[in-house]
């Protein structure tokens, strides 16, 4: 992309070009209750923190395998959306349980099985019960599934820079 004027072809390209020409800008802003936990980004963060992410984990997951993304809506939800468009990925959106009731582990754990993803993305916090969930049940596609918490991920040294696939 070389044209001042040549609009970007996909999403990826899209948020590039917008961490290169105003990074500063604001980008996402989540509202919270209440408001003083409101979290604005700007171009750069979601941008930064995707390439983070895909430089960490490219060597556990190839162009087209699935990622489940266990996150709430917010920052760490889309940080992870776009690493999954930066490497490739299938991302597999799948909201935390509402709560410890069966039916709603069940759901997780359905969309889990179904999608037979080759990874997990989520927080720490949503790691633990997550574990627990896992210990209470049989199913069998979970074993050998990694639960990466994104924090931990995000805390890496740098990888290298990442190679972007051809899509």
């Amino acid at each position: 992309m070389t044209d001042a004027f040549e609009l970007p072809s996909t999403m990826v390209q899209a948020l590039q070009r917008r961490a290169a020409l105003t990074p500063d800008r604001v980008a996402p802003r989540f509202l919270a209750e209440p408001p003083e936990q409101v979290v604005v980004l700007s171009y750069r963060e979601p941008d930064q923190r995707a390439r983070t992410i895909a430089g960490a984990l490219q060597a556990q997951a190839d162009v087209g395998d699935r990622v489940v993304l266990l996150f709430p809506s917010g920052p760490d939800c889309v940080a992870a959306f776009f690493f999954c468009l930066y490497a490739g990925v299938i991302a597999v959106p799948a909201y935390p349980p509402e709560s410890t009731r069966r039916h709603h582990q069940e759901r997780l754990l359905s969309i889990i099985s179904d999608a037979e993803p080759r990874l997990l993305l989520t927080s720490a916090g949503l790691r633990d019960g997550l574990l627990q969930i896992w210990c209470a049940t049989n199913f069998s596609t979970l074993t050998g599934l990694a639960a990466q918490p994104l924090d931990e991920v995000l805390s890496l040294p740098p990888n290298g820079s990442f190679p972007f696939p051809a899509l």
